[in-house]
């Protein structure tokens, strides 16, 4: 593992005693950043050497975290399913329909019935399809905000650390 200078001593393992508290919160910082992104390091580069606030290396030194990924992915294949079933349902009531003898006004009406039904146990599953895309609607902006205000957050640090070095 790289040993990395602070402020006040180098880093490092097994670095012995006390860790003071703008270490302890770099240590707090550094985990929050790593549950928020997943980290992309070309070989050889090391965080020191990266302008991590606005890609300024010309690199892209941050991803989405794999929670995030997740999240999206399962958002996008529920969406997908909840447009099939949308598509399933009208053009099995169009099948039931078109099965009817048009002179058949009970026929018809019983297909209708059928219709509705089928419709009814839709609606009820289409319900909490929509809820849960606007949970993870929701999550998804949620991320987006951490990550602004995680930018911001690292930039005070960053001058904060240079103060305190």
């Amino acid at each position: 593992m790289e040993s990395r200078s602070s402020h006040l001593h180098t880093l490092h393992p097994a670095a012995a005693g006390p860790r003071c508290k703008v270490c302890k919160c770099e240590d707090l910082l550094s985990i929050y950043e790593s549950r928020l992104y997943d980290r992309i390091m070309p070989d050889g580069v090391s965080l020191d050497d990266i302008e991590m606030l606005d890609g300024e290396a010309g690199v892209q030194t941050w991803a989405d975290g794999t929670t995030e990924v997740v999240l999206r992915c399962l958002s996008r294949m529920v969406h997908d399913r909840h447009l099939r079933e949308h598509h399933h349902i009208r053009v099995h009531c169009e099948n039931i329909m078109r099965e009817v003898d048009p002179g058949d006004k009970e026929a018809q009406l019983r297909a209708q019935v059928r219709c509705e039904q089928f419709k009814a146990t839709a609606n009820e599953k289409d319900f909490w399809c929509k809820e849960l895309l606007d949970t993870a609607a929701t999550h998804m902006r949620v991320f987006e905000q951490r990550k602004k205000e995680f930018k911001l957050m690292r930039a005070l640090w960053v001058s904060l650390d240079n103060r305190v070095g």
